[in-house]
């Protein structure tokens, strides 16, 4: 798994365009191996985190890579929270984030997107000061401070 994991990020910090797409099929490729019975190379939170990272560092190209890798990105979080044996991290909400800072236009679908999404992190007890920030990065100031007050609150209220 760290191997597949090393490569994944290097595709993430590389310029190719395709670098979604390719962190994806090696996703795949570990799902399927896991699925033979080789769990040595099962995907872990860090390999899902890395998926969403190098979506979301997709934002170069024409808007058909753009959309695609915000579909794997998107993909990617959601299996993260369906499975049983990882679970997401702070690290994958603050990815998520970047996602739709890069991938999504500026608006109120993103800041919709952005307000369930922190309000998972809460719900998980996830939300630490680094989410905090991308989401501050991600919506406007105003959007951001409505979001973390309105969350704070109903932490405070648990």
């Amino acid at each position: 798994t760290i191997v597949y994991n090393c490569v994944i990020d290097a595709f993430a910090r590389s310029k190719t365009v395709s670098k979604a797409y390719r962190a994806e099929l090696l996703l795949e490729k570990m799902q399927e191996e896991a699925k033979t019975g080789n769990l040595s190379i099962r995907p872990d939170t860090i390999t899902y985190n890395s998926v969403i990272n190098a979506a979301a560092r997709s934002r170069y190209g024409d808007a058909i890579v753009k959309k695609e890798a915000f579909l794997i990105g998107l993909n990617a979080f959601r299996q993260v929270h369906s499975l049983d044996y990882c679970k997401p991290s702070s690290l994958t909400y603050v990815s998520y984030l970047k996602l739709l800072h890069n991938l999504v236009e500026s608006g109120d679908d993103r800041d919709s997107m952005a307000e369930r999404v922190v309000g998972l992190s809460y719900s998980m007890g996830l939300a630490n000061d680094a989410v905090k920030s991308q989401l501050r990065k991600t919506c406007s100031h105003l959007t951001a401070q409505r979001i973390l007050s309105s969350n704070n609150e109903a932490t405070r209220e648990r």
